[in-house]
This record gives C-alpha cells, structure tokens and sequence, in this order.
C-alpha cells in the first residue's frame, strides 16, 4: 500500500506544495514538511536571520530555529551545498560538485525533483538531500532549461558528499 505525503516548499518566497507517493515506509508516519530556502538569490533571508549565513554552521543554526515551526528544514547554499536541519535536532550537509557551470538556470528545480524522486524511492531524508544536490549540480552543466542529464547526475553523485553535522 502505497503512503502519500505532503511536501511544503519554499523556493525564493514562492510557496508550492505537492505529494509524493511512495512504496517505502521510511518517511514519518505524520506529513513531511519541507522549507528550501535558496540564500544565493534572497538576500530578504539574510536580514531576516540577522547574520550573513556566511557558512555552514551558520546555516545550520538558521535552519534549525525554522524547525520550531516544520519538522525539516532545507536551507540551499548555491555552489556551496544545502544543509537539512531536523526538529530532533539532527543537521545533515551536501556538498556541491565540483562542476563546470554552464547556466543556474533549473538548479532550483532539479534540486527539487532530485530530492522528491529520491523520497518516492525510499530513500531517507538525508539521502534525499545529496540525490537534490547532485540533480542540482548536473543541472548547471547544461545550458539554458535543459535541467539534469542522468549520465551527469550518476557521475557527480559520489561527489556530492553527505556530512552529518
């Protein structure tokens, strides 16, 4: 029996919402909601954190005063990797590979659809996080809207390492 669940993101200040339905049982019993908050285009973000979010650490504090109000947090660093903070308090990092950029046009949203498929497979929240990076970082590798390419997302996966913080 398949189970669905309800992702709340919000790329930039846009908000979008969707289920993933999935045949694994890995996900939370209760609904998974999901902040993206991308830094490298909404300086709002940094005003509103009251520091410049200049690193990771700094990212994984901010992030996890959001998960008083969501069960995760996904703060995406551009070039730098995104960082995933949990309300029991567990903070996972992916690094960005180190690719060519071509164009950051549907970086955002490979990460995205990177991230969910990885979730509909089964796959834990933190995996989820460096399969989103590595869709992101094969994304800027083509040009213009040509998003993700698998042969590139299989091969930048490995460097897209997972750090727990």
């Amino acid at each position: 029996m398949s189970k669905m669940k309800k992702l709340l993101l919000i790329l930039t200040c846009l908000f979008l919402s969707f289920e993933v339905e999935s045949e694994s049982n890995n996900l939370d019993d209760e609904d998974l909601y999901v902040i993206i908050v991308e830094l490298e285009h909404n300086n709002k973000i940094r005003f509103l954190s009251g520091t410049q979010l200049a690193d990771v650490a700094e990212v994984r504090a901010f992030a996890a005063t959001l998960t008083r109000a969501t069960p995760r947090v996904i703060v995406a660093m551009g070039a730098a990797g995104s960082v995933m903070a949990s309300a029991d308090g567990s903070a996972w990092h992916a690094a960005g590979a180190d690719v060519p950029v071509v164009s950051k046009v549907g970086a955002g949203d490979s990460f995205v659809g990177g991230f969910a498929l990885a979730l509909a497979r089964g796959a834990p929240p933190e995996q989820a996080l460096q399969s989103g990076m590595a869709a992101a970082s094969a994304a800027v590798m083509t040009a213009g809207t040509e998003l993700c390419r698998l042969e590139d997302y299989d091969r930048v996966l490995p460097d897209c390492t997972l750090t727990r913080l």
